[in-house]
């Protein structure tokens, strides 16, 4: 079994109150050690707060023209491939799950094993929508993001470094009320058109009981990685 803490931290920057692991995460991508256990943590976010991903940031967290703060965590690879992932940012609304996660890479994991904790939060999430009561006819999961009749509400960012595996997922729960700061986001970020919240399209179950279901599925994965 993969040992893996579960926590829960409050995302307000206007408040200076940060996810400690997005603090390591920013440390770590600029080339530092990371220093901490397995960790997975969900944030408790009190305001919307744009993510953004430069090639290089001395900066983590700051307030932006719009009046929204950032963070600007940066790409851990300074090459080409993946030079036009900073041409856009995210938005992680109120109405949102940011969940953040720091995996110690196992050399001895199997390509299988691998696999499993590189899909963790994303087949977690399936199926624990499934369990919920969500029609699985109307879940896609192109690439790293899942959508809900073609509608994007998850989106996953995975980085493999110096034998730790970074997970950072968003999932939009509820879209509407915010759909005016949806519309400022830039480059090509909508490509699939439309971005939905789950809970609006669903009206299935609460955050709580997500989250619950949620936690419960990755412990199911982990239960079968060494």
């Amino acid at each position: 079994m993969l040992n893996v803490t579960f926590k829960t931290a409050v995302m307000q920057p206007s408040k200076n109150k940060n996810p400690e692991i997005l603090k390591k995460q920013f440390a770590w991508r600029n080339g530092e050690k990371y220093i901490g256990d397995n960790e997975i943590v969900f944030a408790d976010i009190k305001e919307p707060v744009w993510w953004n991903r430069p090639l290089n940031s001395d900066v983590f967290v700051k307030q932006e023209d719009d009046g929204l703060w950032s963070y600007n965590l940066p790409l851990a690879w300074r090459h080409e491939s993946v030079a036009w992932k900073a041409n856009y940012n995210v938005l992680l609304n109120k109405n949102n799950l940011p969940v953040a996660g720091m995996l110690k890479i196992n050399p001895d994991w199997t390509v299988q094993e691998l696999e499993k904790v590189n899909r963790l939060l994303i087949d977690s999430t399936y199926n624990a929508l499934i369990k919920l009561g969500v029609n699985k006819d109307k879940l896609q999961q192109p690439d790293n993001d899942l959508l809900y009749n073609g509608k994007k509400f998850f989106g996953l960012e995975l980085i493999n470094k110096n034998g730790w595996l970074s997970i950072d997922c968003f999932i939009t729960l509820k879209y509407k009320e915010e759909q005016e700061l949806f519309d400022r986001l830039t480059g090509h970020f909508v490509k699939y058109k439309a971005i939905t919240g789950i809970l609006e399209e669903t009206e299935l179950f609460t955050k709580e009981q997500f989250i619950k279901a949620l936690t419960e599925e990755m412990n199911s994965i982990l239960n079968t990685i060494k």
